[in-house]
């Protein structure tokens, strides 16, 4: 009985011992020891005549059923992933999925062994700090959650000053929350005192705005700078003043990561180089760059008043996030931990491939379906694509681009067709074309994208085993 990575490391109990346990159900022995044990406790066979064998095949039953989302090959066609062509990274259409089934050995790992809440938990937080710096850690359900926490905590001691630039929503899902960081903490009975225009924030507009030592700053990264070099005096002005004004400072950092990639060093922002700038407490959601869960943690640099309200706040009133989640997080950043486990997630791998390495991608596929059926034109090209939507709205990144236009088949209606089946292929729609945007496709996707395109077109094509074989030599040398 083969049981994939990582799953098996969540059981509680080998599957093996299911199996065996399965195949003494119905032998004499085996029932003769339980009806023993039953009546050494004064017990009665409730079932009647043989309801020992009843019950332990109900239980075979059972365990087979629990066991089976680990041991099957296959699975659920619908826990199948679709292709993301859209060269976004953050979109609702690909990040909204159902309960993995890492998730699922999770929970039956927690549900056998409830003293394991309490190890995940410590271990999480020492984990997180170890990786992120700072001195201590609270896990929170989400991003929103988090922001109303800390709303909350300093609800009655003093004033948040929010720059306008700053004023942006958090992401569920790769949608945008429907109240911004202002509106949050106003829901919280914050007093809320924005500060600065759309498009900048000065520190006179900060001066004018501090009311009582008490006052804190939030700010949020990305905001509303418009580029990387704007960001960075942004950040340099806000750290000095904080420091001049002894002025608590947090952030919500959209972008943390654990490790950066010098190509697109604008688009993450290392947790653990953070806390120079002076900041006290970090955001950091978990579902982006971090690559785990839908949960949000905050992180300390020292212990507070404010930080031991805001410790006592999530408990109270449930903010925190399930142990489930924090235990799905836990594995998530140990397989992380380090850049080579970090790279072969789908975030990181849209980071580090080369761009060489997709426009190869991108020959191969266009001259693959150049002449298939009713493929009209299809044209490889590089362009500056964003990677989401809401806080990643100004963020772009380079990738090769396949443009693909089909005779008889409007842009939208093709975009449908592709989207379609068990499998989808998500794309981007151009009032001619369609686009697919190779930085957020796997190399082991391409064949399959070949496929579909031919058989939208009317056509058949089969890429070859050697064509199959290059692409992935290639993916290798880069």
């Amino acid at each position: 009985m083969k049981v994939p990575s990582p799953w098996k490391d969540l059981l509680p109990f080998p599957l093996e011992k299911i199996k065996e346990m399965a195949q003494m159900v119905g032998q004499p022995q085996w029932v003769s020891a339980v009806k023993e044990a039953v009546e050494k406790v004064g017990g009665k066979d409730p079932f009647g005549p043989g309801g020992i064998l009843q019950f332990l095949q109900q239980a075979s039953r059972w365990a087979e059923s629990m066991a089976e989302p680990f041991v099957s090959s296959g699975g659920s066609g619908n826990l199948s992933a679709g292709v993301n062509g859209t060269g976004e990274l953050f979109s609702s259409r690909w990040t909204n999925g159902l309960l993995t089934q890492d998730a699922l050995a999770a929970q039956l790992l927690l549900s056998g062994h409830p003293s394991e809440a309490s190890r995940v938990t410590g271990e999480l937080r020492c984990l997180a700090v170890g990786l992120m710096g700072g001195m201590d850690a609270v896990v929170v359900a989400n991003t929103t959650t988090a922001i109303a926490a800390l709303g909350l905590a300093h609800r009655d001691e003093g004033s948040w000053i929010l720059p306008r630039v700053d004023c942006v929503r958090p992401f569920r899902f790769g949608v945008s929350s429907a109240g911004s960081l202002q509106t949050i903490l106003h829901e919280a009975g914050a007093s809320v005192i924005e500060v600065g225009s759309n498009q900048e924030c000065l520190p006179s507009d900060l001066e004018a705005a501090i009311k009582s030592p008490s006052t804190i700053l939030l700010t949020a990264t990305p905001g509303g700078t418009p580029d990387a070099d704007s960001a960075a005096k942004y950040l340099a002005d806000i750290s000095q003043w904080a420091s001049q004004q002894n002025t608590s400072w947090i952030e919500v950092l959209f972008n943390g990561s654990l490790h950066t990639v010098p190509e697109h060093a604008s688009l993450t922002s290392v947790v653990a180089d953070r806390w120079h700038l002076g900041m006290e407490m970090l955001v950091i959601p978990c579902d982006a760059w971090i690559g785990g869960p839908e949960c949000c943690l905050i992180l300390t640099r020292k212990k507070s008043p404010l930080w031991e309200s805001v410790q006592r706040i999530v408990q109270n009133l449930g903010m925190g996030a399930s142990t489930l989640t924090q235990s799905i997080l836990l594995k998530a950043l140990q397989s992380t931990e380090g850049f080579a486990g970090w790279q072969r997630t789908p975030a990181a791998h849209a980071l580090t491939v080369g761009l060489d390495n997709l426009k190869f991608r991108a020959e191969k596929i266009v001259t693959q379906c150049t002449g298939l059926g009713k493929i009209e034109q299809v044209t490889a090209l590089e362009k500056d694509c964003r990677i989401g939507m809401g806080v990643w709205s100004g963020s772009r990144w380079r990738s090769a681009v396949i443009q693909i236009r089909m005779q008889g088949i409007a842009p939208s209606e093709l975009a449908q067709r592709l989207a379609e089946g068990s499998r989808p292929i998500w794309c981007q729609v151009q009032s001619d074309c369609i686009e697919l945007v190779l930085r957020t496709i796997d190399p082991d996707e391409d064949r399959y994208v070949v496929q579909r395109l031919s058989e939208v077109a009317g056509a058949t094509a089969a890429p070859t085993d050697s064509d199959s074989s290059t692409n992935n030599a290639k993916t290798s040398s880069s």
